[in-house]
């Protein structure tokens, strides 16, 4: 996952760290950043991955930051998955709320194991 966003932020031309070394910081950047696309003119075939790639990578991304992050400040996963939504919305991003969950699911009971014997988090 961190190649994945390694190449997003070079084919933005901006540099930013691996969201899970810290994932409070990285919440809030990670949604800055994915809000700042409509306002920007990307290429057409960047914006086609983006939204073919939301439901897979920034929903289960986000959502282990949030928890990840001990911050008393850090938005809650409602809060993060409204700002989403909205985003969504902006961006055109043609997937449902509904299927997002799902993959996240999905993602998050394969993911369960390892993170129940990671000490990094």
């Amino acid at each position: 996952m961190s190649q994945a966003y390694q190449n997003l932020w070079e084919a933005t031309g901006r540099k930013a760290p691996d969201p899970y070394k810290d994932p409070c910081a990285s919440q809030y950047l990670l949604l800055d950043e994915l809000r700042s696309y409509a306002s920007r003119d990307l290429s057409a075939p960047f914006m086609r991955f983006l939204r073919a790639e939301f439901k897979k990578v920034f929903v289960p991304t986000l959502r282990l930051m949030t928890d990840f992050c001990k911050s008393e400040k850090k938005y809650s996963w409602e809060e993060v998955k409204s700002q989403l939504q909205e985003i969504m919305l902006t961006l055109e991003v043609d997937v449902s709320w509904k299927e997002c969950e799902a993959r996240l699911d999905h993602y998050l009971y394969k993911v369960a194991p390892l993170l129940e014997n990671s000490s990094d988090f």
